[in-house]
């Protein structure tokens, strides 16, 4: 497979983020060539150091009151953490906020062993063996080569809420997560307006209209939070809350309502999900992925990266004593999940795969650097650094989705829940043959995520929105027609879609269909998804339901207009899937459109 479609799998939502985002268009070819190899370019790799040397404080501004929206109580919390930026600053720099998620917070120097029921601020004191739990020093390599790169860096210690969210009823430290974000930006708008507190060097430097937030597991709702409450600040407080970098985010229960879940319009929105993540294993950054996909007021990317062999607490150098999958892995023979597969990605790999996501991603949407735009519009695959290991398919493993903004998408199929199957949404008719379509919503497991991702063929589909259900046996098609579209305006044709990976539902090594545009002439022109895809895989793994990694989530395939030749593009009149590559089959289709 070329090394750039397994960019393909990876479903990207980009476009310009309003007025504060980067000007997508600027870095976007007219036209790809014909050709499969439109993808095989590999993107700009912002892993090596940048021009300045990095320099790191530690810092203690004393305690404030935090709250708890559920229950209404309020606790004290320490505001610290690591400030990472480049040894001389010049001129203003962008602030990133990383906020880790909840593990211990009082262990054993040697070894890291938690002090059960010990909290942060009980730990003992005056005895070397004991030390308040580092989670927010875990994410130092990735903060630190982003400094070289010229950007403030603040990885906040959260022990405090971490020992207060867990007992109900609580919002699960959402609203102490986003307090104490946006206290830790009051401080530092402080220190540049009138330098103190060590950093005199950081004066009138730090540019606080670009800023950026990493939330890792409950961090990933402290996040969304704060930029929910940055948005209700008068004007003259606001932050430029730029992007948001969802790691491995959790909700760890609904109690604390939809509403929290939902990402502001105009910020952007980027999920890194371990399919191996046996903590936050409901995946409900793909939630948040899809939640808002079809308001009219999106103003920003939304992106969902599925990374095949990644676990939850690799990510963070502090928690790699326990890798969270194989604490609940039973079933050896997950080919990407299992214990001795040989898939797995170890530690090195997902320090890299954090190096090379956060700082391409923070350098496009909250630097405005046009040379890491590639890989988020979908024009580029990783490069090899993603994987530190030696792997020949490391394009491969990574799977992403992308979502347009309104104006950049002319949908021909999409699903509400009130959605027909005999109508598409130009208005023109849907033809099956020898084809079974139904309509179906996985649930969402209320409080309680991992029992959710039920209602669909697919159990469990973890793209918890309303879905197509397709199945076949022998030749068949789906045909939608409508009036002529001039598409011409338009870059590719994109389909979100994922298999059945229930015994006999699809072939082992997975699909292909042929894709058909129509022009009013009659004239029509054909692709084959897999030249294009390797998003056509069915989900590896044992059932989930027996503790297997296996479960279906919805990925992109995209297919350059330009290759669809010898027809009219601006009087197209319809779109075919023929199912005529294997005897029988199963996937879920949640969207067709054509997208710029």
């Amino acid at each position: 497979m070329l090394r750039a479609v397994a960019l393909s799998t990876i479903v990207l939502l980009l476009s310009a983020c309003g007025s504060s985002a980067p000007p997508d268009s600027a870095a976007i070819p007219e036209e790809p060539a014909p050709s499969p190899a439109v993808f095989d370019r590999v993107a700009a790799d912002p892993t090596a150091p940048g021009l300045s040397a990095a320099s790191s404080q530690l810092y203690d501004f004393g305690r404030i009151s935090v709250h708890d929206e559920v229950s209404g109580d309020s606790y004290e919390s320490d505001v610290r953490g690591i400030a990472w930026y480049p040894q001389s600053p010049a001129g203003r720099l962008p602030v990133l906020v990383w906020l880790h998620g909840r593990h211990q917070t009082c262990q054993l120097v040697i070894g890291g062993l938690p002090l059960l029921g010990v909290g942060d601020d009980d730990c003992p004191t005056g005895i070397p063996l004991f030390e308040s739990a580092p989670s927010y020093r875990g994410y130092d390599a990735a903060a630190e080569l982003l400094a070289t790169q010229g950007y403030l860096v603040l990885s906040i210690d959260l022990n405090d809420v971490n020992d207060n969210d867990n007992t109900a009823p609580t919002d699960r430290g959402a609203l102490a997560r986003a307090e104490l974000a946006l206290e830790h930006l009051d401080r530092f708008r402080a220190i540049d307006a009138a330098g103190g507190e060590g950093f005199d060097a950081l004066k009138g430097h730090l540019d606080f209209q670009r800023v950026g937030l990493m939330g890792h597991s409950r961090g990933g709702i402290g996040i969304l939070k704060a930029a929910q409450e940055n948005a209700l600040r008068p004007t003259e407080t606001r932050y430029g809350i730029r992007a948001l970098f969802g790691l491995a985010p959790d909700t760890s229960g609904l109690n604390i309502g939809a509403a929290a879940y939902e990402v502001e319009p105009d910020t952007a929105w980027a999920a890194l999900i371990g399919y191996c993540d046996g903590d936050a294993s409901d995946f409900f950054g793909s939630y948040y992925f899809d939640r808002n996909r079809l308001r009219a007021d999106l103003a920003a990317p939304r992106y969902q990266l599925i990374a095949m062999g990644a676990n939850h607490n690799y990510y963070n150098t502090e928690w790699t004593g326990s890798d969270d999958w194989t604490l609940q892995d039973s079933n050896s023979s997950d080919p990407h999940c299992g214990r001795s597969s040989g898939e797995r990605d170890s530690v090195e790999d997902q320090q890299a795969q954090l190096q090379y996501f956060l700082s391409s991603y923070f350098r496009w949407f909250v630097g405005s650097e046009a040379a890491y735009a590639g890989y988020w519009q979908a024009r580029e695959a990783v490069p090899d650094s993603v994987c530190a290991s030696t792997r020949a398919d490391c394009p491969g493993r990574f799977h992403y989705s992308r979502w347009p903004l309104p104006a950049d998408r002319l949908a021909v199929l999409s699903y509400a829940a009130d959605s027909g199957t005999d109508r598409n949404t130009l208005g023109g008719p849907v033809t099956l043959e020898n084809l079974s379509a139904s309509l179906c919503t996985p649930d969402d497991g209320g409080d309680d995520p991992p029992s959710g991702g039920h209602g669909c063929p697919a159990d469990p589909t973890f793209s918890r929105i309303p879905q197509l259900a397709l199945s076949w046996s022998g030749a068949a098609s789906l045909r939608a027609e409508f009036a002529a579209q001039d598409v011409r305006g338009y870059w590719r044709l994109a389909l979100r879609l994922g298999l059945n990976g229930a015994e006999g539902a699809n072939p082992p090594t997975g699909q292909d269909f042929e894709i058909v545009l129509s022009d009013r002439t009659g004239r029509s022109a054909h692709l084959r998804a897999a030249d294009w895809s390797d998003a056509l895989f069915v989900p590896p793994g044992d059932p989930y339901a027996d503790g297997g990694s296996q479960r279906t989530l919805l990925h992109g395939v995209y297919l350059p207009l330009a290759a669809f030749t010898g027809i009219d593009r601006g009087a197209v009149t319809a779109v075919e899937l023929r199912f005529d590559a294997t005897p029988s089959g199963q996937l879920q289709l949640a969207d067709l459109q054509f997208e710029r």
